[in-house]
């Protein structure tokens, strides 16, 4: 693992991709401390640090303590996550973001706009939740005693601003650094949160022997998660090339409906390779047809595989490792094709593939 990492600092690309991410994650931290105007922090620490156990304490972990600080990133990615939950399952109910969903890069960029959108109502809808919630006792005035309604506005307009900004953080790191953007900044509000609380346990062993076992039970958990990390990381192995068959929607459907399985000894024949075959030429037992070889059937695997197939090979492709070959002749024809494609391609996977033949 830290000969990975010391290889990784030597490549300028990678190392400069390590520097903005950590660089990011740092201006993100900053923003955990730096205070609402407005929001009596003092107050409002007191709340969260009462609700040890309960919804505000969970949401302060995921913030980083954020939340507790009254900052302006007290909302963090949270409306973000709601939205992308809400989104994906009125994919499903609402033709128009089905459509979308389907359409490739293009499709994702639009869901992902529509995603913002609404994780920026959401976080209007928090915002209001926490001024209204709280009440006029945790709000300090900026304007004035007769205008604690203006800095309301002005706390949910900056707690908005936050969330903003933290999805555009995610975003720019996801972009320009190394994993996802936003799944590292609730990685590190989680450690940073821990490491709060590990500090808190090693403070109050001497009080009571269950912060003791509390702190072994989580080094234990967090030991178990790292050998499991490693052991998986150890047995996956790479995949090198991606081979696309792309066969006319047509050509597919006639394959589907002029399948055949022999009833006896479970030999395939299909109609469209016109082979002539009354009869099973490997037992001479009579053809059968499957209940699931009709148009409808086939019809709901293609959608299934624009919606959820499709993506991974963009995703592949993206990545150089997609070789494309045409799959519309009989099977034999189609395996010469595709032999003959895998000579004249670069991509090294394909070159072992044919030496090992």
């Amino acid at each position: 693992m830290f000969k990975t990492l010391a290889d990784a600092f030597k490549n300028r690309e990678i190392r400069k991709s390590i520097i903005i991410t950590l660089l990011l994650l740092l201006v993100y931290r900053l923003g955990c401390y730096l205070p609402t105007p407005g929001l009596s922090s003092d107050l409002y620490a007191s709340i969260a640090e009462n609700d040890v156990s309960g919804v505000l304490s969970l949401l302060n972990a995921v913030t980083g303590s954020a939340l507790q600080n009254a900052a302006v990133f007290a909302l963090g990615v949270t409306p973000y996550i709601n939205a992308s939950i809400i989104v994906q399952l009125l994919s499903v109910a609402i033709p128009a973001l089905e459509r979308l969903s389907k359409q490739g890069d293009d499709g994702r960029q639009k869901i992902n706009l529509v995603t913002k959108i609404v994780a920026l109502v959401l976080a209007l809808a928090q915002g209001l939740g926490i001024v209204l919630g709280l009440g006029s006792d945790y709000i300090q005035p900026i304007f004035g005693e007769n205008l604690i309604w203006l800095t309301s506005v002005f706390v949910i307009l900056i707690l908005m601003a936050g969330t903003c900004f933290t999805m555009w953080l995610g975003d720019k790191i996801t972009e320009q650094g190394v994993g996802n953007g936003l799944s590292l900044i609730i990685f590190v509000g989680i450690l940073a949160t821990s490491a709060q609380s590990i500090v808190n346990a090693i403070q109050n062993i001497s009080n009571s022997l269950t912060y003791l076992w509390e702190l072994l039970g989580f080094l234990a958990l967090v030991l178990l998660i790292f050998f499991l990390k490693v052991f998986i990381d150890d047995h996956v192995t790479d995949i090198d090339v991606v081979v696309n068959l792309e066969v006319p929607y047509e050509v597919l459907l006639s394959r589907v409906v002029g399948r055949r399985t022999c009833k006896d000894c479970g030999y395939i024949y299909n109609t469209s390779w016109n082979m002539g075959y009354k009869k099973c030429p490997k037992c001479g037992g009579e053809w059968g047809i499957r209940s699931d070889d009709n148009e409808e059937t086939y019809k709901t695997r293609y959608e299934v595989y624009l919606k959820e197939t499709l993506p991974i090979l963009d995703y592949f492709k993206s990545q150089g490792k997609v070789l494309s070959v045409t799959g519309d002749k009989d099977p034999r024809q189609s395996y010469e094709n595709m032999i003959n494609e895998f000579k004249k391609s670069e991509i090294p996977g394909l070159k072992r593939f044919l030496e090992q033949r």
